[in-house]
């Protein structure tokens, strides 16, 4: 049987809180949601500030960064009118979110969760998303080295 690579519900407090920082750095407050390899929420912060719609919409980014293995900017420009994924949005009721802000999270080459950023615009939901799992990933790397 194939074990399933995940992270716990530590390493996602740890993407929340980095992904906070950055938030805070750049002034913006944001909705962060964290999702475990089967799409389970096991963080989410909506900071003081941070869009009440924009929570939803933060849990949808890391549900299908985690389900579609692929960081949600990618999957817009597919999604468009006679492309291959149009209509894809309307998928998992509704969940399935095709704008900017949600990435993988992978280890040891398998997807095991995603994050999902939302309140700013895109390309600050992209660029704190992105910071958090850079900054993850090297702890990651550096405690397996330790």
């Amino acid at each position: 049987m194939k074990q399933q690579l995940t992270i716990d519900p530590l390493d996602a407090h740890s993407l929340t809180q980095l992904a906070m920082d950055k938030a805070n750095d750049i002034g913006v407050p944001m909705c962060i949601a964290v999702v475990d390899a089967s799409c389970n929420l096991l963080s989410f912060v909506r900071m003081d500030g941070g869009k009440h719609h924009s929570a939803n919409v933060a849990m949808d980014k890391a549900y299908t960064a985690a389900s579609a293995k692929r960081r949600t900017v990618e999957i817009g420009p597919l999604a468009q009118p006679n492309g291959p994924l149009f209509g894809i949005f309307t998928q998992q009721g509704g969940r399935f979110c095709i704008v900017g802000g949600g990435v993988p999270l992978w280890q040891d080459g398998q997807c095991v969760g995603g994050i999902g950023i939302s309140s700013g615009t895109v390309d600050q939901d992209i660029a704190v998303a992105e910071y958090a799992v850079e900054q993850w990933t090297q702890m990651q790397h550096t405690s397996q080295c330790a």
